[in-house]
């Protein structure tokens, strides 16, 4: 009887110390996950920031051109002109 008492208290400490280790394993992924979680969230930061700073180069990209047609219109204008002009 003794023994048999003996023994199941050696499970039960086998038992308990696996659930300690299977807990701490627990807690250590649950860190590594919120620190991956924190790398995935910086990153998407860094995405969102050089995607805005496209869409702002983009504006500006856009702004010259519609400059440059301005420009060109306006040339082509004064050519026009200056071609009625002379055959006159």
């Amino acid at each position: 009887m003794m023994r048999e008492l003996q023994n199941i208290s050696r499970d039960q400490n086998s038992m308990t110390r696996e659930l300690f280790y299977l807990s701490r394993d627990q807690i250590l992924m649950t860190h590594e996950s919120f620190y991956l979680l924190r790398e995935q969230n910086s990153m998407t930061r860094e995405v969102l920031n050089v995607s805005r700073d496209q869409n702002l180069m983009t504006r500006e990209q856009n702004s010259m051109a519609r400059e440059v047609l301005n420009v060109s219109r306006d040339q082509n204008l004064m050519t026009r002109k200056l071609f009625r002009n002379i055959l006159l």
